[in-house]
């Protein structure tokens, strides 16, 4: 996945610990993630979890493979779910860095990829700490949906670049 290498970046840039909490689950749309549900709350539990010894400081988020052909409300959904965990978990709203992820053309059509990441591009004017990786030049798997392993890599480098600016 994409932690590995944002986590990798992170130990090299900054003379600080890095915890990661891991909570993704493939093939899941953004309405698998709502407030209350199965996964938002395993995510949730997680993030306490870790909160007993660690602070927050980003939320990383790459969703939207399940969700390519049906986005049209997705900006709502997920700052639904963002403030939720921003507040459950008790966060600061202005301090917390937030960076999404595009999407590629192949697994959506370039459209749908267009509209896609103008509904990411919409946080933008929600939360002060918030940027999307770019995805341009990363390469799918057989299925031509979900990245590859390398474009993983690439893509967490790009990840930790937005960190970067917004620390």
């Amino acid at each position: 996945g994409l932690s590995a290498s944002f986590a990798k970046a992170f130990v090299e840039t900054f003379d600080c610990e890095l915890g990661l909490i891991p909570a993704a689950m493939g093939g899941t749309s953004i309405s698998d993630w709502k407030v209350g549900g199965t996964y938002y709350n395993d995510a949730i539990a997680r993030a306490k979890e870790a909160q007993k010894t660690s602070e927050i400081c980003a939320i990383l988020w790459h969703q939207g493979e399940s969700n390519r052909n049906n986005h049209s409300s997705y900006a709502e959904k997920l700052q639904t779910i963002l403030d939720a965990m921003i507040a459950e978990l008790g966060l600061d709203a202005d301090k917390i860095i937030i960076i999404t992820g595009e999407l590629r053309e192949i697994s959506t059509g370039v459209d749908k990829r267009e509209s896609f990441h103008a509904e990411l591009n919409k946080l933008s004017d929600v939360y002060k700490n918030y940027g999307v990786a770019d995805a341009e030049g990363l390469t799918l798997n057989q299925d031509i949906i979900h990245f590859d392993a390398p474009s993983l890599r690439v893509f967490g480098y790009r990840y930790f670049n937005i960190f970067k600016t917004l620390v």
